[in-house]
């Protein structure tokens, strides 16, 4: 007896340890990776600004052409070659605001020890599924409130002046609104930064066909977020408070009976389907309890199902499937609630 009581023992114990464990908890230890973690934002501002030419080669050598991007597009003072380019950076380096700016996000951002091995954790995930693609560089920046993330074909930019937290006193001089501030802090950093550049490798025309092609596009990028990055909870992936995932969680079959009787899937007019893709309020026509980004979300549930009843789809596989009607008739999916 006290065998049969000792094996049934570990028989549950057993079945805890494989409940407890998912397909996701993949072990990347010994991916190799080429991890580069650099501050752009420090590098600049410790360029002497009266010798600014001398500087430049350094600049670029290290950023390449993420460093001509910061000066053409998101501070907008053109490119590092034009004869006045000594002069407008230093405009922009001694501006006060700038500095004073420059100083709270290194007060804030003292030790970027943790980003940086989120950072590298999603990267490693990242090569673990998608082998062959690039690894890119991580940089961070300010840029006057202009850009959160900015990407190129070897580096993610994170602007952490967009991540000083929601009650930073110069979102509320500028008027960010209420529903952009609660998320912009360093909690979503890494998804952001992963989210892009998810977005930028995998985009195409076909994605954006209509409304059923964005959400089905929108949803393989965060399925893919929950590989690369298993340790964030879903409210930080889709930046949904508690209380606003728990009523997308509670409302999943009438969100959908609206998208169908609404004939919404179908549409090809951007200026409504971005209602619901993109942040705001709440989504326009549902309550106003409901989060935005309604399509984004229902979208993650198409491709889970299609995923679920697919086994033998890889995420590779799956990221680059263009047919987004062929996910949904795979999928069969049919709302949980």
């Amino acid at each position: 007896m006290k065998i049969q009581h000792w094996l049934k023992f570990l028989t549950v114990l057993f079945t805890i340890a494989s409940c407890s464990h998912t397909k996701k908890d993949v072990d990347v230890s010994d991916v190799k990776i080429n991890f580069q973690f650099h501050r752009f934002e420090q590098d600049l501002f410790a360029m002497d600004k009266n010798a600014i030419a001398t500087e430049l080669p350094k600049m670029r050598k290290k950023y390449g052409n993420f460093f001509e991007r910061f000066n053409e597009n998101m501070i907008q003072i053109g490119n590092s070659s034009r004869a006045d380019y000594p002069v407008n950076i230093s405009n922009f380096l001694n501006d006060a605001a700038i500095i004073s700016v420059y100083k709270d996000v290194q007060k804030e951002y003292s030790n970027t020890s943790a980003m940086q091995q989120d950072f590298e954790s999603a990267l490693k995930h990242y090569k673990y599924y998608f082998p062959d693609k690039v690894i890119p560089q991580v940089a961070t920046f300010i840029s006057g409130f202009n850009y959160p993330i900015a990407v190129t074909d070897s580096l993610m930019g994170v602007g952490l002046d967009m991540y000083l937290g929601k009650k930073y006193n110069y979102y509320q001089l500028m008027a960010f609104p209420n529903y952009q501030t609660e998320f912009m802090s360093k909690n979503y950093v890494v998804v952001d930064a992963m989210r892009s550049w998810l977005q930028t490798e995998f985009e195409t025309m076909d994605a954006h066909n209509n409304l059923l092609s964005e959400m089905v596009f929108q949803g393989k990028i965060m399925y893919a977020l929950d590989y690369i990055l298993p340790q964030f909870p879903d409210t930080i992936k889709m930046e949904y408070t508690n209380k606003q995932m728990q009523w997308t969680q509670n409302s999943e079959t009438s969100i959908w009976k609206y998208f169908i009787d609404k004939k919404l899937l179908y549409s090809t007019k951007p200026s409504e389907n971005v209602k619901y893709i993109n942040a705001a309020p709440f989504t326009t026509g549902m309550p106003k309890e409901s989060p935005s980004r309604i399509g984004v979300w229902l979208g993650w549930k198409i491709v889970e199902a299609y995923m679920e009843k697919n086994s033998s789809i890889t995420i590779a596989n799956l990221m680059n499937e263009k047919d987004a009607q062929k996910i949904l008739n795979a999928s069969h999916y049919k709302p949980k609630k």
